[in-house]
């Protein structure tokens, strides 16, 4: 600026001397020295208030872009050590959830076991190498970089805008690669799966629910970060001229608005802990919910260790409700109840009901048990005594063990029931019974006994929902795991053996079977009635009785998927009938091993099933329509393939896996031990075996079944037995042709031609 003529001599008396400046563009403006403050420069010449304001702003604005920038670039070098995204895949074989964390250069977590679930649907394994989007994550990041840096020294505002621009773009092309690749997952599925679902979406934010399986994604602090940088480049500027130009509320804001986006992470990892209770439990089995925020109710709750000394029951009585309550070692005497929210740790103790009604019974919502043993209830069946009785909901048993008891865990219109690691022994029968609950991990372990030996269900299930029964053990029992009008139930990796039926369902829906041991029992699994059940995995063994000795029967089940078993040494691998007016796609048995049966596949002409991809090894009998020459409404093959069949005599020219001749089992052998049940006694001797293999030979057209597309090399689960058995046979055959060979050379070299020269010495002598 420079300065207009000199004010009056009255002007410049005044105290205020008002100046007259003109501007560099030309205009006019007036001032007040003393008002504005204005300053002098080293010739002692007043300096206006403007220059310095615009001086001390180009200072201010450049310095917030260099500490913008410098915080972006720390941001962007943090984002490589900490995680772009996260997850947490909830399933019912893993209660506690599988997690998987994507960096930026790396994929962690279960993603192995996440792989092996997803191949059960048909989706394709997560291989890190195999993702093309990975070699740009440190170009981009370099790219980065060099973009805060240049935005916060440039002064040009299209550089700048240019350079945020493309720091926004990394961190929301992280996400939409990332649910891109989430969306191809779930669309991308092998139509030849062992389990069929409709195609889905995950969301790379929030819940995604998918059949039995939940999931629950959420950003990354390293994705928090990048959004950081960018913001930061981008706001940070403007915060500080606003700083400096007094407006100290907008810039709170905004800083406290980057305050909870960097605290979002945090939070969001918070959530998977309790987003069960978010999604429909009535969709299918599902962990159990957590319990609810129930602090203002529960704020009496105490701490308190018990004696085998004190009165038990009045202490479960008078106890504040979500108290938690320890037992000493020893043995507690009585029947208890349980009113009110708890939990209860049993450290060795031992509940004893002296044969008096049930041991423990749980009323109350909320209730959590560990550690505790149960025994010596009422002898029953008059009012069903249980060692542990159930009728609230959100209960969980943990490390129990029950004893001696007419029912081990009755569970009865309860909601949220979880049974882990426990274990149930009988009184020579009886196990697990419920009716809508999920059973997983548990083993089930009893004799044979009768009713006159008090055997009630080891676990029982009836009109209950949301149950996991998970790594338990029920012994000499009645039906290990029963279950009377079920809903969303799961039995995982239990092992139930020697009770009468090891796994019986009525009327329930949504049953999941995955990863169980059933075996010695009288028959395995009776599936009866009722509908949507999953059995996947399972090893069902040696259950022999003459009367049944089902390996899986099931009966009139509207909706049944068998996968990847293995049922081995049953009188009966698989007996289907039913369901009347059921859909040609309700029962589908894929990838299951049968082997080692006294008859692989019992099939009623009622029955409505589609068998493919199963092994049938060398069972006795491989298949037996009952009550006809063929089972009509009974699919061999589906989606191009049929079974493999250890007996069948084709050939495979082309070389495609598939046989080109139709294999056949004959329904003649069918029919015999139709007519004559008693002929199940001869099951693989001589006689049956060579009348087996004669209707093979030249039963007549129209007769048993075809498998138009039999398969080459068995692709289900291999059966231990036969596979020890085939890796031995070659060195067995070795050692008997030694053996064999060895036999003959001492044969051939000890013998003595006694008699040859004998009759060679009486002719010479006769011709002398």
């Amino acid at each position: 600026m420079r300065r207009d003529p000199a004010p009056s001599p009255s002007t410049a008396r005044n105290s205020v001397r008002p100046c007259t400046w003109r501007c560099r563009d030309g205009s006019w403006s007036s001032l007040s020295q003393r008002e504005e403050g204005n300053g002098m420069n080293a010739a002692g010449t007043a300096v206006p208030s403007t220059e310095l304001v615009g001086f001390k702003g180009a200072r201010v604005g450049a310095l917030g872009r260099w500490l913008s920038g410098g915080a972006a670039v720390v941001l962007l070098l943090l984002a490589t050590t900490f995680p772009l995204w996260q997850a947490k895949l909830n399933a019912p074989q893993y209660p506690g959830g599988l997690d998987m964390i994507a960096y930026g250069d790396r994929v962690t977590g279960d993603v192995s076991e996440i792989n092996l679930l997803n191949h059960y649907i048909g989706m394709k394994p997560l291989k890190w190498n195999e993702i093309p989007e990975r070699a740009l994550w440190t170009p981009g990041l370099i790219a980065a970089l060099i973009a805060a840096a240049v935005a916060s020294i440039s002064r040009n505002k299209l550089v700048r805008r240019i350079l945020c621009t493309m720091l926004w773009l990394f961190p929301i092309g992280v996400i939409l690669d990332i649910q891109f690749r989430l969306y191809q997952y779930g669309h991308d599925l092998d139509e030849e799966a062992a389990l069929r679902v409709p195609k889905f979406t995950i969301w790379v934010f929030g819940p995604t629910k998918v059949w039995n399986f939940s999931t629950w994604a959420w950003p990354g602090i390293g994705l928090i970060f990048l959004l950081g940088a960018a913001a930061i480049v981008t706001f940070g500027p403007g915060i500080a001229r606003r700083i400096q130009k007094g407006r100290a509320t907008s810039a709170t804001m905004a800083a406290l608005l980057l305050l909870g986006v960097m605290a979002a992470p945090a939070m969001a990892q918070e959530v998977p802990h309790d987003h069960d209770a978010m999604i429909d439990s009535e969709a299918g089995p599902a962990p159990i919910k957590d319990a609810p925020e129930k602090e203002p109710e529960y704020r009496n709750a105490i701490h308190l260790d018990v004696d085998p000394s004190d009165d038990l029951q009045l202490v479960l009585a008078d106890i504040p409700a979500g108290s938690h309550v320890v037992l000493a070692p020893g043995i507690y005497r009585g029947s208890f109840k349980i009113t009110h929210p708890m939990t209860l740790v049993g450290e060795r103790a031992t509940l004893d009901g002296e044969g008096a009604s049930s041991v423990l019974t749980i009323s109350a919502d909320d209730v959590h048990i560990e550690g505790l043993a149960v025994r010596n209830s009422a002898p029953g069946p008059v009012g069903s005594p249980a060692g542990i009785a159930v009728r609230g909901d959100d209960i969980s048993l943990s490390d129990a063990s029950v004893n001696d008891s007419y029912l081990g865990i009755s569970v009865e219109g309860a909601d949220g029931v979880r049974i882990e690691d426990s274990t149930v022994t009988g009184r020579g029968g009886g196990g697990l019974g419920d009716t809508e609950h999920a059973v997983s991990g548990s083993r089930a372990r009893g004799t044979r006994a009768d009713m006159a030996e008090g055997r009630g269900d080891g676990i029982s299930l009836v009109n209950s929902k949301n149950v996991l029964v998970a790594g338990s053990s029920v012994i000499k029992t009645r039906d290990g795991v029963y279950l009377s009008f079920a809903k969303n139930v799961m039995l995982d990796g239990n092992v139930i053996a020697d009770g009468r039926y090891g796994l019986h369902s009525m009327y329930s829906e949504n049953l999941t079977v995955a990863s169980n041991r059933v075996s010695d029992n009288v028959a395995g699994m009776v599936m009866m009635y009722g509908g949507e059940m999953l059995v996947i995995d399972n090893h069902v063994v040696d259950n022999t009785s003459a009367s049944t000795g089902f390996g899986l029967l099931v009966k009139d089940v509207a909706t049944l998927e068998a996968a990847k078993n293995v049922i081995e040494g049953n009188r009966v691998g698989i007996h289907v009938e039913g369901p009347p007016g059921g859909t040609p796609e309700g029962q589908r048995f894929v990838l299951n091993t049968v082997a080692l049966n006294g008859v692989g596949v019992a099939v009623f002409p009622s029955a409505i099933a589609t068998f493919s991809g199963n092994s049938f090894v060398e069972n006795y009998v491989q298949v037996v329509p009952f009550g006809g020459k063929t089972a009509p409404r009974v699919s061999w093959v589906e989606m191009g393939a049929g079974n493999y069949w250890s007996n069948y005599r084709g050939f495979d020219e082309d070389d495609d896996g598939l046989g080109d001749t139709t294999h056949r089992e004959s329904g003649l052998t069918s029919r015999m031990l139709d007519e004559n049940p008693g002929l199940y006694a001869l099951l693989g001797s001589p006689a049956l075996g060579l009348a087996t293999s004669s209707h093979e030979r030249w039963a007549p057209s129209g007769v048993g079944i075809e498998d138009p597309l039999p398969l080459i090399e068995p692709h289900s689960p291999q059966v231990p037995a036969l596979q020890e058995t085939s890796d031995k046979s070659g060195a067995a055959l070795w050692i008997s042709l030694v053996v064999f060979g060895l036999a003959m050379i001492a044969l051939i070299g000890g013998a003595r031609p006694r008699g040859s020269v004998l009759r060679g010495r009486k002719l010479v002598d006769e011709i002398a």
